[in-house]
């Protein structure tokens, strides 16, 4: 019989697919489970298509959530890890860009305040 896709996995007929169902998308006679590309999740079972992860979260291919960016660290809608804040910016936990610090105010590359 059929079986369900584990969360973090999409369903498809092509072995080799990494798209995440996001370029062609298996709704009926699907033969193989593969992971989610990271940036990407599917939190429930029997998905085709893997969300992106919010602006300020990550993931890792095939997992099933995302998981939030470090203060110091930002990410955009989809990204498979975050990034470093440049000297001269913060952020706080789970951001989706950095801030600029104040004038008289500096920091170091990945900093969580100025």
């Amino acid at each position: 019989g059929c079986v369900a896709c584990d969360a973090g996995y999409f369903a498809t007929d092509n072995a080799g697919d990494t798209g995440g169902g996001l370029v062609t998308q298996v709704v009926e006679g699907a033969t193989y489970c593969n992971e989610c590309p990271a940036g990407y999740v599917t939190a429930s079972t029997a998905s085709f298509v893997c969300q992106a992860c919010l602006a300020g979260t990550t993931s890792a291919q095939g997992d099933s959530e995302c998981t939030s960016c470090v203060a110091g660290k930002y990410s955009s809608s989809g990204a498979s890890s975050c990034s470093d804040c440049e000297s001269g910016k913060y952020s706080d936990a789970s951001s989706s860009k950095c801030t600029t610090c104040n004038t008289g105010y500096d920091s170091e590359e990945g900093s969580s305040s100025c």
